[in-house]
């Protein structure tokens, strides 16, 4: 009886140092098997960022960066465009100013010279010795003369209207166009600039980014194997 007794003692103690032995080792399974979790968080986290960010270089090469360098082209065009119409419309308005300088000069001269034949018609009228046939002359050429200098005023007054004002407007629009031009030219520079600025930075992440994988995957790895040895000492605990 004693030994029995000595032998269920034995038993007891046995089955709850056992008992103690699981507990502790399910107790201490839980940090690698967090650990673990955490590990394989931290893979999938990184392999999404690495996914994301490839992803978004790819869309900002292949779509934005390629929009925006169409654009400035565009606008490059245009400003070439624009400075050319600038150019032509200074060169239409120096044009237009010597036609009306020199259209100035012969109503100048036109003037003058009527202003001298009437004066002398004028002098010729009041002299009572000069007969009427040389008043009559110089009337005539007076008039001729004063004709001559409101035609030349008339010319010069058209040129003004139809070609020197046309064309000094010409030049106003043209220069407005062409400052709108640069202004877009230069937005459309920045914005490539901007973009492949932006692009670069993602390109410097990209290059440590499959590493930083490489390292959650190794951790990950270490994490599962002190979680597979912990799980190991809970089913050999269970076993007993």
């Amino acid at each position: 009886v004693e030994s029995a007794k000595k032998a269920v003692e034995t038993a007891e103690k046995s089955f709850k140092d056992n008992q103690t032995k699981l507990t502790q080792a399910r107790e201490k399974l839980k940090a690698p098997v967090e650990a673990e979790k955490k590990a394989e968080a931290e893979v999938t986290a990184k392999k999404k960022e690495l996914a994301d960010k490839q992803k978004e270089r790819d869309d900002l090469v292949n779509v934005r960066i390629k929009a925006a360098k169409e654009k400035s082209t565009q606008a490059n065009t245009a400003h070439v465009k624009a400075d050319t119409g600038r150019k032509q419309a200074d060169a239409g308005l120096k044009t237009a100013t010597a036609e009306v300088a020199k259209a100035k000069t012969a109503w100048d001269a036109n003037a003058k010279a009527a202003k001298a034949a009437e004066t002398l018609a004028t002098a010729t009228q009041n002299d009572p010795n000069k007969p009427d046939p040389e008043k009559q002359k110089a009337k005539q050429d007076a008039d001729a003369k004063r004709k001559a200098a409101t035609d030349a005023k008339a010319a010069h007054d058209n040129l003004v209207n139809s070609k020197l004002n046309p064309a000094k407007q010409q030049l106003e629009a043209a220069g407005k166009a062409l400052t709108n031009a640069k202004s877009k030219k230069d937005k459309a520079t920045k914005e490539v600039a901007s973009l492949e600025a932006e692009s670069k930075k993602i390109a410097q992440v990209l290059a440590g980014l499959p590493n930083q994988v490489r390292q959650a995957e190794q951790k990950a790895t270490t994490a599962k194997t002190a979680a597979d040895k912990a799980q190991t000492e809970v089913n050999l605990a269970e076993a007993v």
